[in-house]
């Protein structure tokens, strides 16, 4: 699956390298409406801070779910540990220390 994933991003890179390749001499304004407006910018260099923008922004959310599965997979192992506890006292009880209820 890590292999497939791979092999999409370096198509979807050789076919955006070559989108920006055939429009070298294009120009295009940039309306970031809050912050800027930037005029007669080139489109390779508007879809190369697209690109890296996306990749920035998926590895940002990446890393925040890798701690957050690595957070639950340290809550998961203590809760393990415990009931691993928990099951070797119960296998190593006598019979003198197992609670006594009345059949009445």
């Amino acid at each position: 699956m890590a292999f497939l994933k791979l092999v999409m991003a370096m198509l979807f890179m050789a076919a955006l390298l070559v989108f920006g390749l055939e429009n070298v001499q294009e120009r295009v304004r940039v309306d970031l409406r809050p912050l800027a407006e930037y005029r007669d910018v080139s489109l390779s260099l508007v879809l190369f801070y697209a690109y890296f923008a996306g990749l920035f922004t998926y590895a940002v959310v990446s890393v925040l779910r890798d701690l957050r599965l690595r957070a639950e997979i340290a809550r998961l192992a203590r809760d393990n540990r415990r009931l691993s506890d928990e099951l070797h006292a119960l296998r190593s009880a006598t019979l003198d220390d197992l609670p006594i209820e009345d059949e009445a």
